[in-house]
């Protein structure tokens, strides 16, 4: 007799069954991608954190801050959603924010739609 690979209840109806019922399998399933799911969870925490200080900052009419002040509100420059180096300058995107490099220390912080 076969059983439920989640709970271990006795299986009945198609012989190709797994699972006694849905929570079951859903169960399992998250089980199994749950190193995945954590992964992605703490990498859009992260996002998400970076975006609410430059959304802070662009709401109190900055429009430009230091390496220094990002660091200290705890922005990780590591993590952003995208990268671009055009003609000297980098740009780095968070969702709708954009840090512009200026110079060594200093970034200017634009909305973009």
């Amino acid at each position: 007799m076969k059983t439920c690979i989640q709970c271990g209840q006795t299986l009945f109806g198609r012989k190709d069954k797994k699972f006694c019922n849905d929570f079951c399998r859903n169960t399992y399933n998250n089980q199994l991608n749950k190193e995945n799911v954590e992964v992605i969870r703490i990498t859009n925490n992260r996002l998400k954190k970076n975006h609410k200080i430059l959304k802070n900052l662009y709401d109190t009419e900055k429009s430009t801050v230091t390496y220094t002040e990002l660091e200290l509100l705890g922005f990780d420059l590591n993590l952003i959603t995208s990268y671009e180096f055009n003609e000297g300058v980098i740009s780095r995107k968070v969702y709708d924010y954009l840090l512009e490099q200026k110079d060594d220390k200093l970034l200017s912080l634009k909305q973009i739609s």
